[in-house]
């Protein structure tokens, strides 16, 4: 843990990144890892390795302390981040998807976890086709309903240095977490795709012990667009529907209600009348982006 009064420095973080088969998502995700000095980046590949991604991996390590860990095919996100934690060695670990590329201040994030020693982690904004997005929420349960809502006012608290942030149930997946509390509760290895997720955070929402944040002033790049054809077969379909099957039966409920998220639109039609707490703050704080 860092002094009072510094930041863990990002040579003090490990990043884990879990890949399948988006082998030019997977080189911007890299390359933008490449302007800061890490711990180490370990990479779960449950893709196929070909010559290409060889090549990458190579050139990658020239400029990366980077770990390959080798997992068998299509062994699925859940194991994928999983297998990740269990070879971390640091306090703080970045787990990253391969569409997503981290900006220059990225470090910012362990500022919160340095301050707060009950938040598990902390995600980022989202810049993705053009637009700040965020889709945190908070989770409860009703009867056998599990609600995806914002509940009630959201709080927006302040680092020592001023970074911005707020606390939700639910948080994207771009996240700095605390290793242990990725060791207590870890995702569920029976999702390939599809629900990881969500059970993640509802099992720690039960669990009870930890808490989880977004700064508003850190903002991620995430380029979902333009997969290769073969990767949207193991993506979609009926997998997705077993995942859901699944997670139903486990928590014992029988449907998922999405609710308002951060970034929606509270106060009713699109377009000119947009009016949304998360789209009026962005707006103030544009510049400083």
């Amino acid at each position: 843990m860092a002094e009072v009064g510094a930041v863990t420095a990002t040579s003090d973080i490990t990043v884990g990144v879990k890949t399948f088969l988006r082998t030019p998502k997977l080189r911007l995700c890299l390359n933008s890892l490449a302007q800061h000095p890490w711990r180490e980046v370990i990479v779960a590949d449950d893709g196929a390795i070909d010559a290409e991604r060889e090549a990458l991996y190579a050139e990658a390590a020239t400029r990366l302390p980077l770990r390959l860990l080798r997992l068998p095919f299509d062994t699925g996100l859940a194991a994928g981040r999983n297998a990740i934690v269990a070879q971390c060695t640091t306090p703080y670990l970045l787990m990253l998807d391969d569409d997503q590329t981290v900006p220059a201040d990225i470090g910012r994030l362990a500022e919160v976890l340095d301050e707060r020693p009950e938040i598990g982690g902390v995600a980022c904004l989202w810049l993705e086709h053009g637009r700040h997005t965020c889709t945190a929420c908070d989770i409860r349960l009703d009867g056998r309903t599990v609600i995806k809502e914002i509940a009630g006012h959201t709080a927006i608290r302040t680092t020592a240095s001023g970074q911005r942030y707020a606390l939700f149930d639910f948080i994207p997946n771009s996240t700095l977490f605390r290793t242990a509390c990725l060791r207590e509760q870890p995702w569920d290895p029976f999702y390939k795709i599809g629900k990881e997720h969500l059970d993640f955070y509802l099992a720690h929402k039960q669990l009870g012990r930890w808490r989880f944040a977004v700064s508003l002033d850190v903002v991620i790049g995430h380029h979902p667009e333009g997969a290769a054809a073969n990767y949207g077969r193991f993506r979609h379909g009926e997998r997705v529907k077993v995942s859901e099957r699944y997670f139903l039966d486990k928590f014992g409920v029988t449907q998922i209600v999405e609710g308002r998220k951060f970034d929606d639109d509270w106060g009713g039609a699109g377009g000119a009348q947009r009016a949304s707490r998360f789209a009026r703050l962005i707006s103030k704080i544009r510049g400083r982006l």
